[in-house]
């Protein structure tokens, strides 16, 4: 008698994840990885869907980034959309690709927070209001979200050690008065996020 074992195929399953930190700024360019638990065929740029939980604009991937060197993983970069706030799905289907030995596959999903509305500044406190050229003032800036980062500067004087406080959408530093025969002083800030 002939013993035989037949052994099933393995379903190969698809893992889409990103080394990126959430939520996404909005603009950002971030890489996406399409992990496969095994060697897969048919893969391709056209089976990655993109959806934005409010039906408008899903962001791009870059076609001209799209690469694997094995067959198991994928890589592609991801542009977020800028000036709104929405969740992005990355989707591949079931079925859209198959084993070597022509199993279909299982697709996956993965959804990102994409926070692109700039934060708007709400509210500026000086301390004291009325300084002495060549003083330093502090400078308190409330904004109306949590930011990361940011830089002032008053006339051509940054505001220096501005820090954020314990509430995140509060940030203090101090500046020194510009020497300036104008009446006032312009206030700029910029590379917040």
């Amino acid at each position: 008698s002939l013993n035989t074992k037949v052994e099933a195929a393995s379903i190969p399953e698809l893992t889409i994840s990103t080394t990126a930190s959430m939520p996404l700024a909005g603009g950002v360019e971030i890489p996406l990885l399409f992990t496969f638990t095994e060697e897969v065929n048919q893969f391709e740029f056209s089976d990655v869907e993109i959806q934005a939980s409010d039906g408008n604009d899903t962001g791009d991937l870059k076609k001209a980034s799209w690469i694997t060197t094995d067959n198991i993983t994928w890589t592609v970069n991801y542009i977020a959309p800028e000036k709104q706030d929405k969740n992005i799905t990355i989707r591949v289907g079931d079925n859209s690709y198959e084993s070597v030995n022509t199993i279909p596959g299982t697709g996956d999903s993965l959804v990102m927070g994409v926070e692109g509305v700039l934060p708007t500044l709400t509210k500026v406190t000086f301390d004291p209001l009325h300084q002495e050229i060549g003083e330093n003032v502090k400078v308190t800036l409330e904004f109306d979200k949590e930011l990361q980062e940011a830089t002032a500067m008053l006339g051509e004087n940054e505001v220096s050690s501005l820090t954020v406080t314990a509430n995140k959408k509060v940030w203090q530093g101090s500046v020194q008065v510009p020497d300036t025969n104008e009446l006032a002083v312009g206030l700029i800030v910029s590379q917040y996020k």
